[in-house]
């Protein structure tokens, strides 16, 4: 099964590709990304060139004011999953919109 992933970065900074989402997902905006590198590569890069933020390693990020250490998640589980769900009324393809992958909580999404 093929899922698409989100990351957190904003989505005029995003480099991901637009898709089809559910409809809570839908009006957001969002992009997708091909897989948890992809996603963690796009916010990565907007931590450090559009925010500021300094590298420390692979997964930890100094902010320009000296604040508190981000550390993301682990490559293989950043972003949220999507899986393929069925398509709106009218769509050629049938399995073409995403859908949250895990059913008991669903994506946050901070805008």
């Amino acid at each position: 099964m093929n899922y698409a992933y989100l990351c957190p970065t904003p989505k005029n900074c995003c480099t991901g590709k637009v898709g089809n989402y559910s409809a809570s997902l839908d009006k957001q905006g969002i992009k997708k990304h091909g897989s948890p590198h992809e996603a963690m590569a796009c916010y990565v890069r907007y931590l450090t060139q559009t925010l500021g933020y300094e590298r420390l390693s692979s997964r930890e990020f100094r902010p320009p004011d000296g604040g508190p250490i981000v550390v993301l998640s682990k490559v293989s589980r950043f972003g949220a999953r999507l899986r393929s769900g069925k398509s709106g009324e009218g769509s050629a393809n049938s399995n073409s919109r995403g859908m949250p992958s895990v059913r008991t909580g669903g994506v946050i999404i901070c805008t």
